[in-house]
């Protein structure tokens, strides 16, 4: 009998990265959007940074249930607070 917690396409255990945050840039679009619900679809909260605003507020809501947004953030406002400090 197979375990209904792993996903029979992937070797790792769908809670191998709970408790866990990873940032990704480029995280709204293309290869960074996918890295986003791999890694989200194993328990890690994700910070997504993307260049347009626009689209860090549409990517997340094409993911799972169990993938859980940490924030999103914009590289022009992260710019723009590390040129505040």
């Amino acid at each position: 009998m197979q375990d209904s917690s792993i996903d029979a396409t992937n070797c790792f255990n769908s809670n191998l990265l709970d408790g866990q945050v990873a940032i990704v840039t480029g995280g709204a679009t293309g290869i960074g959007k996918e890295i986003c619900r791999v890694l989200g679809g194993h328990g890690a909260r994700i910070t997504m940074v993307s260049r347009k605003q626009e689209n860090l507020e549409t990517a997340p809501m094409s993911f799972e249930p169990r993938v859980s947004m940490s924030r999103s953030v914009s590289a022009t406002s992260a710019t723009q607070m590390r040129c505040a400090q």
